[in-house]
């Protein structure tokens, strides 16, 4: 399971926008709003254990391409 779920984060990480459909009231924007970010936190968990790892056993290129799809993460959060 874990495989798939890092290629989708990997996927997701490679894209240049990220499509979200946030209409209604402002109460349903906040909750759908903090959905998103949730997501996108949870990606980031995962990324950063799976770094650490890398980092622990001698595989730093692995984790520094960890550490670039956290911040394209992050920076896709954001937009």
């Amino acid at each position: 399971a874990y495989p798939t779920v890092f290629h989708l984060i990997e996927q997701i990480s490679e894209q240049s926008e990220i499509k979200t459909d946030f209409e209604g009231v402002a109460g349903e924007f906040s909750t759908a709003m903090m959905d998103q970010v949730n997501k996108f936190r949870s990606m980031a968990r995962m990324l950063i254990w799976r770094m650490r790892v890398a980092a622990a056993e001698g595989r730093p290129d692995e984790a520094l391409v960890d550490g670039v799809r956290i911040l394209k993460l992050s920076q896709l959060a954001s937009d």
